[in-house]
């Protein structure tokens, strides 16, 4: 299995599918008209907010890992927000759901698929419960906007369900970490 991999400099989010179209990744909605504001093809007008003190998802999301303990995983409406700034992440299925792979270090994206397929789920500090009630969801990076046509993402196809959410780390070796969100379905 090769993963796919995407990053940005900001946290990245898993969204349940159904609500992807609402998050609005560095853009804010407003009342036009400004200089710096776009129209979307779905004709909204917004504007960046990026380091302004706004209201964008991306600004929620980096301020929800502000309010949590040391981890990985925050909270903004349906998306868990990953503490992954600067880093790749990936999603690893499983039988029982997935782990969400942040790359902290490896020799090379083989030596972390290794890892992986030889990792047992292992200790992880419960994160909470997660709800996906349609089924399908999207791993972005918080900026991103889903539909444009340069957003990257990877599609995540989980069931609908709850899922228990684990926040913990695979280090076999000297030379390889990588921080792991696992979800487990546990009703659906």
């Amino acid at each position: 299995m090769t993963l796919e991999w995407v990053g940005s400099d900001g946290p990245c989010v898993l969204i349940p599918q159904d609500a992807s179209p609402a998050w609005g990744g560095i853009w804010v909605d407003g009342p036009g008209p400004r200089a710096d504001a776009t129209t979307l093809p779905d004709g909204r007008v917004v504007w960046e907010d990026v380091g302004q003190g706004g209201t964008s998802d991306y600004q929620r999301a980096c301020d929800a890992l502000d309010d949590e303990p040391p981890g990985l995983v925050g909270r903004v409406g349906a998306a868990l927000v990953l503490d992954s700034t600067g880093l790749q992440v990936a999603w690893w299925p499983t039988a029982r759901g997935g782990w969400v792979v942040i790359w902290e270090y490896a020799e090379s994206e083989e030596e972390a698929e290794a890892a992986l397929r030889g990792a047992a789920p292992g200790e992880a500090a419960p994160a909470g419960r997660w709800s996906l009630p349609e089924g399908g969801a999207l791993l972005m990076p918080a900026t991103e906007l889903p539909g444009d046509e340069d957003a990257e993402g990877i599609a995540v196809p989980l069931p609908a369900g709850t899922y228990e959410v684990f926040a913990g780390e695979l280090a076999p070796d000297a030379f390889t970490m990588l921080r792991l969100v696992r979800l487990e379905r546990v009703a659906g």
